[in-house]
């Protein structure tokens, strides 16, 4: 099973293979931040420190976003994740 970690929490949780982080957080209170939850606003954005192999290859808009956002290196998209094995996600 794959584990989620919070570094600004130390929590870690086992998912299912193929996870959303933006389900997964919704029904768990967990303390990742949402804005429109489709990949446009931005506010999701979070650091994968550890694990970025581990997740779905980001798409094209979701490449877009970050780079009009100038989010950096390891930055990523909290809706548009779904964790296959041991990630470790940051706040941006």
């Amino acid at each position: 099973m794959p584990k989620l970690t919070f570094t600004q929490t130390g929590e870690t949780f086992d998912l299912a293979p193929g996870t959303s982080l933006l389900v997964f957080c919704q029904e768990t209170q967990t303390p990742q931040t949402f804005g429109c939850t489709v990949g446009h606003c931005g506010a999701c954005i979070c650091r994968v420190t550890n694990g970025g192999e581990n997740l779905n290859p980001p798409s094209e808009g979701e490449l877009e976003t970050l780079e009009q956002l100038e989010s950096g290196e390891g930055a990523r998209l909290g809706c548009q994740l779904e964790i296959q094995g041991d990630v470790t996600i940051a706040p941006a």
